[in-house]
């Protein structure tokens, strides 16, 4: 892994793997970088939602599987803006070998 800025995260192609640095050394959701929106902006999705068609199903989803742990949603699909627009964030990138053990591991993990 490697921290980057964010002028340095828009140069990485799409699907790139990150995780924005929030303050020394906490880290918000786990991201895949989607396209670049002008040269300060960039669409993202978060791997820490759940699929819904607004926000309030979102919270509705997530509230009905905190009281039932069977109930069970995909995860978002959805891209959305970044929009931090602060080109001296940092952000944590997942390089080529780190993403290759953590699949490894999801594939034993998921018996794939």
């Amino acid at each position: 892994m490697r921290l980057v800025t964010q002028t340095e995260l828009m140069k990485l192609p799409e699907g790139a793997l990150y995780a924005r640095l929030y303050r020394p050394w906490v880290f918000a959701d786990l991201c895949i970088k989607g396209d670049n929106v002008g040269s300060k902006d960039f669409y993202e999705r978060s791997l820490n939602w759940v699929d819904a068609n607004d926000s309030l199903e979102a919270v509705d989803r997530l509230d009905a599987m905190m009281e039932d742990s069977t109930l069970s949603f995909p995860v978002a699909q959805a891209y959305q803006r970044e929009g931090l627009y602060e080109q001296d964030a940092h952000y944590l990138v997942y390089e080529l070998e780190d993403v290759k053990l953590l699949v490894g591991e999801l594939r034993q993990a998921y018996e794939i």
